[in-house]
């Protein structure tokens, strides 16, 4: 099921013995589909290798050898069309049923109309995929549009775009078009139709003045495709190596840049679009890191706050017991003293625990980056450990009683 949706034909929704073009869209006057709802005629192709119309480039990696297209001629809003895994020649029964089909369809393509656009963010259409912090982040480099109109004005074309390219997708990022090509942020091309396929492979720039005199493109699917002739892309690699997308300009007239001087003002721009990214990405880990440590600091300012609370209790509970214990001396209480003492330096130790456990994981997170423990941690674990046992076996010294003097062992 293909929809018409201005000059580009969609490809809704299919049912094939394998993947074909589900959710990708093509431009309406190079494909097949796009000339049958145009001239709202059934077209029969029963072997796809021996006709014009037929970019068979994009048919050479899958199962599809002949085709019947059926345009829905009521307000021309589509076409269903027919794969054939062989040559073949489908019969005239064959070819009305799918034309009776395409009559049929009409409710269910105004259906899909409304219920596959896409969403709606802030009155612009979201990209299907994660593509969309691509594109905002190209969106947000200030110096895109002048890139660009510099772009056209120093080679005299017609259309010049940011692109994001990866193994299966061809996404417009940000387009300067001043004759009608038609792609806007998010759209997408087929990406096996592109030069920049090629480009992602060999990670070098493709210039050509005119595609009909150059012995390396003239025959070449892509400028048959989108009826260009002449074409510059420079590949955008990151600083850590990785390809990006493309820096592109392209025209349907010849023009001169296949020079140093456009050349070395497109690997110029292509740098400084790379280093914004990149730039955008470090101030993004930024922004989350100061996040995450703002969130952690309040989180430690009211686990202090807590062990404070928390601490002046058992220490008020030693202090008061020490002091009836130095007055009174051995008495039937003292037992009873005694543990609540113990319960109370039990509670100490639990707490001190805690603050290690506090600042091993807030050294770890600090100092991870250098892969190893830090001092401080340890002079701090050092101390603790050798303060805990001294209030476990501290010795009291109490006055004479009846009883005489005994020795507290905590």
């Amino acid at each position: 099921m293909i929809r018409l949706e201005g000059d580009r034909c969609h490809y809704v929704e299919e049912d094939a013995i394998a993947p074909l073009w589900k959710g990708q869209k093509f431009p309406a006057v190079a494909f097949i589909s796009g000339w049958s709802m145009i001239n709202r005629q059934t077209v029969v192709v029963p072997d796809v290798r021996r006709d014009d119309r037929i970019p068979y480039e994009l048919y050479a990696g899958t199962f599809v050898r002949a085709v019947a297209m059926a345009p829905i001629r009521k307000e021309v809003v589509g076409a269903i069309s027919a794969y054939w895994s062989r040559p073949y020649q489908p019969t005239q029964w064959e070819v009305e049923t799918l034309e009776a089909l395409t009559e049929a369809a009409l409710t269910a393509v105004e259906h899909i109309r409304f219920s596959t656009m896409p969403k709606q963010e802030g009155g612009r259409e979201t990209p299907r995929g994660d593509f969309q912090a691509d594109i905002d982040t190209v969106a947000g480099i200030a110096a895109v549009p002048t890139m660009l109109d510099v772009a056209l004005r120093r080679t005299g074309m017609g259309f010049s775009a940011i692109a994001r390219v990866t193994e299966n997708r061809w996404i417009t990022c940000s387009a300067l078009d001043n004759v009608g090509f038609g792609l806007k942020p998010g759209d997408e091309l087929p990406v096996e139709s592109t030069l920049c396929d090629e480009i992602r492979d060999h990670r070098q720039p493709i210039v050509f003045d005119d595609a009909a005199a150059d012995h390396r493109y003239r025959d070449h699917h892509t400028p048959r495709i989108y009826g260009l002739r002449s074409y510059i892309s420079m590949p955008i690699i990151r600083a850590d190596g990785t390809f990006w997308g493309t820096l592109c300009a392209i025209d349907p007239k010849p023009a001169k840049v296949d020079n140093p001087q456009v050349i070395g003002t497109f690997r110029l721009f292509a740098e400084l679009i790379a280093h914004h990214l990149d730039a955008s990405d470090r101030l993004s880990a930024t922004q989350a890191s100061l996040e995450r440590e703002r969130e952690l600091s309040e989180l430690r300012e009211q686990f202090i706050a807590v062990l404070g609370h928390d601490l002046r209790n058992p220490v008020a509970a030693i202090d008061a017991g020490t002091s009836r214990l130095l007055k009174e001396g051995w008495t039937d209480r003292t037992p009873l003293i005694l543990n609540l003492m113990k319960a109370s330096i039990s509670r100490m130790s639990g707490l001190v625990d805690n603050i290690m456990d506090l600042a091993r994981r807030a050294s770890a997170a600090a100092y991870r980056w250098i892969g190893r423990r830090p001092i401080w941690s340890r002079r701090c674990r050092s101390l603790l450990r050798k303060f805990v046992p001294r209030i476990h076996n501290a010795t009291f010294a109490l006055p004479w009683t009846s009883h005489g003097l005994r020795p507290l062992i905590v």
